[in-house]
């Protein structure tokens, strides 16, 4: 009795799998696959970029103080902001200014 109901078993798997084969083999004949359609905007493409942003100093000067100021002087530090372009492996393609200056003045007395 094992026997006859391993063996009726293996029959219902082994036609379950045809089954299911038989099923995909007609529906690729008789289901249309929509053909791809190359993309407008393939081509050659940039690789992964990264940008940033940082000021650097590019210069400073001494500005002259007011008689009511005090006994000092004004220094004045001149920032450029600039843009960093970063390959994919962190290599500076490229540096660009921006825009963008900073002035800091600060009060120095003198010695």
């Amino acid at each position: 009795m094992k026997k006859k109901n391993i063996l009726q078993a293996l029959i219902f798997i082994l036609f379950g799998i045809n089954l299911m084969l038989g099923a995909l083999i007609v529906g690729a004949k008789f289901i249309p696959i929509e053909q791809s359609i190359p993309s407008a905007t393939t081509g050659l493409t940039n690789p992964q970029l990264r940008i940033e942003y940082g000021m650097e100093p590019i210069g400073e000067e001494r500005a002259a103080a007011n008689q009511e100021d005090g006994n000092g002087y004004w220094q004045v530090e001149h920032y450029q902001e600039y843009e960093y372009h970063y390959d994919h492996n962190g290599r500076l393609i490229e540096k660009r200014p921006t825009n963008y200056r900073e002035h800091i003045r600060y009060w120095q007395e003198f010695k």
